[in-house]
């Protein structure tokens, strides 16, 4: 290529990648010009590395199979938050048993029915795991988890002065 861009003046960009597992060649990257590696690292705000790693992986899974793994481990995530939550809501109330999770209106359909109040929340904003990012969910999850947040049941005082 070095000669081919001697004698025509055309600039080269080459990535070579494996096509499927059972090759054994690392990605390999050669470009003649290096605005080729600036463009190219501006557009797709990588290197031209991890550029050239994200394509091998695209091209040996294909990309319905690395959006399809994301978007199911975020899924995943989804209902193990929402379920952690239930079982705390559940085993927090002695009263009774609480039917289901309600984030809207919390106050009205938890605290006011069942004595139940959060603590710690540790996002900006109150809403159910279906509607948080899968970097919120690794936060509420942890926050659970360790215990940081929690339901607590109010005192039958403390309930009906709420």
């Amino acid at each position: 290529l070095k000669e081919v861009k001697g004698r025509t003046d055309n600039d080269f960009l080459l990535v070579a990648i494996r096509s499927k597992m059972d090759d054994y060649n690392p990605p390999y990257i050669f470009h003649t010009n290096d605005r080729i590696q600036h463009y190219v690292e501006t557009v797709t705000k990588t290197t031209l590395p991890d550029f050239a790693a994200k394509l091998e992986a695209h091209v040996i899974s294909g990309v319905d199979g690395v959006f399809r793994n994301t978007r199911e481990e975020t899924i995943e995530l989804k209902r193990k938050v929402k379920d952690v939550i239930f079982a705390y809501l559940q085993a927090t109330c002695t009263r009774t048993t609480i039917p289901k999770m309600f984030y809207v209106n919390f106050e009205e359909h938890i605290t006011l029915k069942f004595g139940i109040v959060l603590e710690n929340w540790p996002l900006k904003r109150f809403a159910a795991p279906g509607s948080l990012s899968r970097v919120e969910l690794e936060v509420l999850l942890k926050a659970w988890e360790n215990k940081t947040t929690f339901f607590r049941q109010l005192t039958d005082e403390e309930w009906s002065e709420w």
